[in-house]
């Protein structure tokens, strides 16, 4: 159930309930060895309303609040996976957006989440996304963010992961029919882990080429918690799998590419050929 009215003056509220039941999937019963032939279904409930006010066509902002509460949400911990009992998880995100100029785009957002379980898996206590998107000239895209992560629980042995990720993405239209690339992800070299016993790479660079006559126009995208990671903490997932921001970033279009090329800080351990 969900609403969304606007009373005017650029205002708008929305809000909605929803309930959710999952059984658990036939890979997380009995593929890998994270497997579980004990799971129980997900059951959970989630309330969420949200304000928004866009002030004039340089600057929109929105603050939602949810709070959710449920049992038995399926997740991987030390390598298997299980219910994690009853729970509940409450949180606020701020979004604020920006076009101060016609080829100028400006994005910031910040979440907290609070959870009443101490070893929920994907999903950090705080993040934040400041992005901009610039387009110098027609042919040309270029797009920098940096992202933050606070207070990520990995496992119990392993301390809570806080890390910081800087990229930066150059697109060149050549023509109606193809676009070269080069992205520089995690530009700080920045160390931390996700999954445990997975190190997420440092230092990365991409190249490449999209062959297409539909480009994306360079309009920013809103970034919450789903962008990060594969499990929204508030939902039941059938995913429970994080994944690497790095890869999410990339999007449609880069992984419409042919071909690409890759290289790593030569003093990481890491090195990515896509």
């Amino acid at each position: 159930f969900g609403f969304s009215l606007n009373p005017g003056l650029d205002w708008t509220v929305k809000g909605n309930l929803a309930v959710g039941y999952r059984n658990p999937s036939f890979r997380e019963l009995y593929l890998y060895r994270m497997a579980n032939p004990d799971l129980q279904p997900e059951k959970m409930t989630n309330y969420e309303i949200s304000v928004g006010k866009a002030f004039s066509r340089y600057f929109s902002a929105e603050i939602t609040g949810y709070y959710s509460n449920g049992r038995n949400m399926i997740q991987t911990v030390d390598q298997k996976n299980q219910n994690t009992g009853r729970f509940i998880n409450k949180g606020i995100e701020l979004a604020a957006h920006s076009h101060p100029a016609d080829n100028l785009w400006l994005s910031a957002t910040y979440s907290y989440l609070h959870t009443s379980l101490t070893n929920l898996v994907g999903a950090p206590r705080n993040q934040y996304y400041l992005g901009v998107q610039w387009k110098p000239w027609d042919f040309l895209h270029v797009d920098a963010d940096l992202k933050g992560v606070g207070g990520l629980y990995v496992a119990a042995d392993i301390k809570n992961q806080n890390y910081a990720l800087l990229n930066l993405k150059l697109t060149w239209d050549v023509c109606r029919y193809l676009s070269l690339f080069t992205r520089l992800e995690n530009i700080t070299d920045a160390r931390y882990t996700i999954n445990r016993g997975y190190p997420m790479p440092g230092f990365t660079a991409l190249a490449g080429f999209n062959p297409t006559s539909d480009l994306l126009p360079p309009y920013p995208t809103e970034l919450r918690r789903s962008d990060f990671f594969t499990t929204d903490a508030r939902k039941p997932s059938e995913k429970q799998t994080v994944i690497s921001p790095s890869a999410a970033s990339l999007g449609e279009r880069d992984a419409a590419a042919c071909a690409s090329i890759g290289f790593a800080n030569p003093f990481s351990r890491h090195f990515l050929f896509t």
